[in-house]
């Protein structure tokens, strides 16, 4: 099944249609693709609505921890207007927690170093 690795926007070489229109499962990085800051990029969120109204399974991810994907949810609603499920959003904080959850940390404590999103993910999908 093909697919389509890309840094920014503006880096996409040409790739046909088809490549597009076969993929089922699309990732999205946050900053710097739907938005900059607090600006949204142009047609980022139109892109992200026609492929869900396609029927295509959007993602988005982001490797920043400080804020949790519930905060994620708000942002690309009130910069994007999107309204994307929480289940769709994956951070490092949450990828973190996912994996230590299943390394049987669930109820252990833990003295964590880092952003409150990342304190937050690990108590809310960790146990911790």
């Amino acid at each position: 099944m093909p697919y389509v690795l890309h840094w920014r926007v503006q880096n996409i070489p040409a790739i046909s249609a088809d490549t597009f229109s076969s993929a089922t499962v699309y990732v999205f990085d946050l900053d710097g693709v739907l938005y900059l800051g607090s600006t949204p990029i142009p047609h980022a969120a139109e892109a992200v609505r026609r492929l869900q109204d396609a029927g295509k399974s959007v993602y988005f991810l982001t490797n920043n921890s400080a804020q949790t994907r519930a905060d994620y949810r708000a942002k690309l609603a009130k910069v994007n207007g999107l309204d994307v499920p929480e289940s769709a959003i994956f951070t490092s904080a949450y990828a973190t927690a996912l994996y230590l959850r299943q390394r049987g940390a669930a109820g252990c404590s833990a003295f964590i170093i880092g952003e409150p999103g990342l304190a937050a993910e690990l108590r809310d999908s960790a146990g911790l």
